[in-house]
């Protein structure tokens, strides 16, 4: 009996070691949520990179433009998921959006595509007249030509996602604050707006998923892809020279 009640634990022993033990989940949790959060980002700006080649591999196949965000038939996920490994540029030929398109960031999985589209560069070419202008229509679209500091432009960066999941194929807003620059010396940062998904303030708005909510993940005009921290994110790098 009295080697027994050596052996077991007093209420004190057992108590100190629960709050070793919470105190030890209270430091770790912080730290794996962080790492599945810089986990998710890398994987998008990864995301990013590939849409940026696809588009590099579109412009040559399209003298040397952009494509379009959005058409009456098809969107851009659905045009560059070709260059991709996926077939049809249209969703009546069978097009389906590449999973690049995803954010692993986002709030939600549903949808096609979580990245919305600078519409300087890749505008919306499906109210320009009655006709159904395709891809192919080249006189509709920008040339790369035009985008003269590409290293500074963005090209796509994170959009607030809609009811379906899918973001805006491009990131216009009502309020004016997206429409194209005539300049490109305006160094006022870009308002954050209402940095939030599914409702109808934030439609047409970036979201800021980097960061710790801090940044925007941006593919750049030529190609390369990073983090613009808020306030670092200026009209300039929104605007085409013209």
């Amino acid at each position: 009996m009295r080697a027994s009640s050596m052996a077991a634990f007093t209420l004190i022993e057992m108590l100190v070691v629960i709050a070793i033990i919470a105190l030890l989940s209270s430091l770790l949790v912080p730290a794996v949520n962080r790492a599945l959060m810089g986990a998710k980002q890398v994987k998008g700006l990864s995301n990013l990179r590939q849409v940026g080649i696809a588009v590099q591999l579109f412009s040559m196949d399209f003298e040397g433009r952009f494509p379009p965000s959005v058409s009456k038939t098809t969107n851009y996920a659905v045009i560059l998921s070709p260059y991709l490994g996926g077939e049809g540029s249209t969703y009546q030929d069978g097009g389906e959006a590449s999973q690049v398109f995803k954010d692993p960031a986002a709030s939600s999985q549903k949808g096609n595509y979580h990245f919305s589209c600078n519409p300087a560069f890749m505008p919306d070419i499906q109210q320009w007249d009655s006709t159904d202008p395709q891809p192919s229509d080249t006189a509709r679209l920008i040339w790369r030509d035009l985008a003269t500091r590409a290293s500074e432009q963005v090209l796509m960066a994170d959009g607030a996602q809609v009811l379906n999941g899918d973001s805006m194929a491009t990131f216009y807003a009502a309020s004016g604050v997206w429409k194209r620059y005539p300049h490109g010396d305006s160094d006022m940062p870009v308002s954050r707006g209402p940095d939030e998904d599914d409702t109808a303030a934030a439609r047409g708005q970036l979201r800021w998923r980097a960061a710790n909510g801090k940044g925007i993940k941006c593919l750049f005009a030529d190609g390369h892809v990073g983090i613009k921290m808020e306030g670092e994110l200026l009209q300039r790098n929104l605007q085409i020279d013209i």
